[in-house]
């Protein structure tokens, strides 16, 4: 809310499209993903800079969790 009333802008050089998290499922991986244990296919969250509110975002992968739903 904050951010969409101009109270909290994006860091400078990060999208203009509002947004400061994620979730989703993941649509393509690049080719270096071969050691991390996550597929197209599963769901995901993060948190982003800029542009949460995107169709699709890109972003670095430095630390995967896996969380099992029971």
């Amino acid at each position: 809310m904050l951010q969409k009333q101009g109270n909290s802008p994006a860091p400078v050089g990060e999208l203009t499209i509002l947004g400061g998290d994620v979730s989703g499922v993941i649509a393509q991986l690049s080719e270096d993903m071969s050691s991390v244990h996550v597929s197209t296919g599963y769901c995901v969250c993060g948190i982003v800079a800029g542009g949460g509110y995107a169709q699709f975002v890109k972003v670095l992968c430095i630390a995967p969790f896996l969380f099992i739903y029971l």
